[in-house]
């Protein structure tokens, strides 16, 4: 459930109001002033994520200032009979969208704020991203270049060296730390690339249940594997072994996250269409899910989670590049990622991608019932 921070100003549209945003699965903070000078106090107060308005006075006066005070802040503004130049005043001031009187609808516009700010968010992050990995990539190049130096130097100087000098060891261990570099160069690129690789039509859900058991080895035997793949397809466009990269990635999370062992659910299946997943000619979208009993995390965590090179984990065991190519492989075939957490309390990654006819899959691959790993 999404906490959703209001500031309503000016006349209260009424408990109903806030108890059908409530109806929508927000948990809704809600917080009233009678006039701009409170609501700028409480603006410089408290986070805010939607400020409701009553029109006319004293809010419409007052939305100038609280734009400037926190530009891009969504208003709803609440009012009847504002005419052409009421609206277009409105409109400058940051309004996004204005209802009815009395609040009636306040439920239907939130969702369109949520949406829309989420879209946002959305195209920002893959332009970072995009501008990120467009950087990585180069480095990786001309870094890869340099290790073909070292380790061609390396094997140059083992094959002189005779079998028992002891400086074989030290020129293995820069070998070695060559190959473990080129192993991150690898990752940088993987992260870099801007399209799908030989992207075809894939039945994900008979990829999850053939790697059932490569994902119960990368969980270990103190985390319960649970698979739950709905009869019937689940078909994408996707490249197999991004997806496979995918799923084993977020494995390696859920299993990071339980440390002391638990269970990891991953479910997959075709969902009807909702007005922001869209789909092909019709078709339902496929959902994939991987819901864990970890720790879980903080919502500033979240906020960071597919930023490149961020990671939770200590630096030695982390390269923060794992959510973050997930990420771009998931938005590389239309996908939509999301996450749920709280402190103690697990975390589902929910991933959905337009589905596809069944026919568009030329040999469809037979599909198994869940069933449960150890």
């Amino acid at each position: 459930m999404a906490l959703l921070r209001i500031l309503f100003l000016g006349d209260d549209p009424g408990p109903g109001a806030a108890d059908a945003v409530r109806a929508r699965g927000h948990e809704v903070d809600a917080r009233h002033a009678s006039s701009a000078e409170e609501a700028e106090a409480a603006l410089r107060a408290h986070p805010c994520d939607l400020l409701v308005a009553a029109a006319p006075a004293p809010a419409f006066s007052a939305l100038p200032r609280l734009h400037a005070l926190r530009p891009g802040l969504p208003v709803i503004l609440c009012g009847d009979g504002l005419g052409q130049a009421g609206l277009l005043f409105a409109l400058r001031a940051g309004v996004y969208d204005v209802i009815a009187g009395g609040g009636a609808g306040l439920d239907d516009a939130v969702e369109r704020v949520v949406a829309r700010r989420r879209r946002e968010e959305e195209e920002a992050r893959t332009e970072r991203l995009t501008a990120v990995a467009r950087v990585a990539g180069g480095i990786a190049h001309d870094f890869n270049n340099l290790l073909g130096i070292t380790l061609g130097y390396s094997d140059m100087i083992l094959r002189r060296l005779p079998a028992g000098d002891p400086l074989r060891a030290k020129v293995m261990e820069i070998r070695t730390a060559a190959e473990r570099a080129g192993g991150l160069t690898q990752q940088l690129m993987v992260f870099s690339r801007t399209r799908t690789v030989l992207a075809g039509t894939l039945d994900l859900g008979a990829l999850v249940e053939g790697m059932g058991d490569i994902l119960g080895r990368t969980l270990g035997p103190e985390v319960e594997l649970v698979l739950r793949v709905a009869p019937g397809g689940a078909r994408i466009r996707a490249d197999r072994t991004q997806m496979a990269q995918v799923l084993t990635q977020l494995s390696s999370n859920a299993r990071d996250a339980m440390p002391r062992g638990g269970r990891l659910v991953v479910e997959c299946g075709e969902a009807p269409a909702t007005g922001e997943d869209g789909g092909t000619g019709g078709a339902p979208v496929v959902r994939l899910s991987f819901a864990d009993t970890g720790t879980g995390m903080e919502p500033e965590v979240q906020q960071r989670l597919f930023e490149p090179f961020f990671s939770t984990k200590p630096r030695t065991l982390a390269r923060g590049l794992g959510l973050a190519t997930v990420y771009r492989i998931v938005t590389q075939c239309g996908g939509r990622i999301e996450i749920a957490s709280a402190p103690d309390r697990g975390t589902t990654v929910s991933i959905t991608w337009p589905g596809l006819a069944a026919s568009a899959l030329a040999a469809p691959e037979p599909e198994a019932a869940g069933h449960t790993h150890r």
